[in-house]
């Protein structure tokens, strides 16, 4: 349950929580699907294994580096935006930007190896008052959290594999929002997207290695 106020601050906070938690490559839920979704790309289906194994690798020792981190506000557009970065060596190897708004939040992170994007997972949060429960007289109010996380892989800039999960999470009834996604399964993506994302990724990116945290955040 939560009052108004706390209801208002997760909207905005919800970009600051743990998203490390369930993003990148699941091992074991990808694994699942592999053979059922083998590469979009044409690529045989050994070669393309071998290059998402060699993803979820490179994923999981980047996740092992010290992330730092940054906010800046904004006028227009999103509220607040955090950035997280993860480098090497002065390589930037992962790198998430996160735009929070009063009902939500949408972020894009982006996994490198030899600068180029290989993976990216866009994750979109949001949270409305449950129309089924109606704030009590000490003016606690119930939500409706949604959640839809979308996992892209490439290689050479060609889409090899994309999954899809969506969980929603109802207060009411203490159902947690990051313990459902976890256990969510990955699914076939019914609408990929994968060159939008790129797109944003190779911005983001783009946008740290010219100005890194003086860069214009706010889109």
């Amino acid at each position: 349950m939560k009052s108004a106020v706390a209801i208002l601050l997760a909207g905005l906070l919800v970009c600051c929580g743990k998203p490390e938690q369930d993003n990148g490559p699941n091992t074991m839920q990808d694994a699942g699907q592999d053979r059922a979704d083998r590469s979009e790309s044409g690529e045989p289906a050994d070669s393309a294994d071998k290059h998402i194994q060699s993803i979820r690798t490179l994923y999981a020792e980047a996740m092992k580096i010290k992330a730092t981190s940054f906010e800046k506000n904004c006028d227009d557009g999103a509220l607040t935006v955090v950035v997280d970065v993860r480098s090497r060596d002065g390589k930037l190897l992962w790198i998430r930007h996160t735009g929070g708004y009063d009902h939500g939040s949408v972020s894009y992170e982006a996994l490198l190896s030899d600068a180029e994007v290989v993976f990216i997972m866009k994750e979109t949060r949001t949270w409305n008052f449950d129309p089924d429960q109606p704030p009590t007289d000490d003016g606690t109010s119930h939500t409706i959290d949604r959640a839809e996380q979308h996992r892209y892989y490439y290689l050479d800039g060609a889409l090899v594999k994309t999954l899809f999960k969506s969980v929603e999470a109802r207060s009411a009834k203490n159902e947690s929002l990051e313990k459902m996604l976890s256990a969510a399964p990955n699914k076939k993506h019914p609408t990929p997207d994968a060159g939008a994302a790129l797109e944003k990724a190779n911005e983001i990116v783009a946008s740290y290695k010219t100005s890194g945290k003086n860069a214009a955040w706010c889109f």
